[in-house]
């Protein structure tokens, strides 16, 4: 990754709360691999719904 690219995503985006590399090492045409590179930010994001809190981080939400 560009830390530069990082850096300006983070200014232009300063609501974003995450920001993840994806690694993925299959040669097959895959979307996504199985490993997440924290890059700047918190690890997981916090939702609720009614009474219940859940915490989401990538490999819940892209579920591979």
């Amino acid at each position: 990754f560009d830390q530069k690219v990082l850096n300006d995503l983070v200014r232009a985006f300063p609501q974003v709360i995450s920001i993840y590399q994806n690694i993925n090492r299959n040669p097959k045409a895959v979307l996504l691999g199985k490993d997440f590179r924290l890059l700047k930010g918190k690890p997981d994001l916090e939702d609720a719904i009614g009474p219940f809190r859940f915490k989401i981080s990538p490999p819940v939400f892209f579920p591979g």
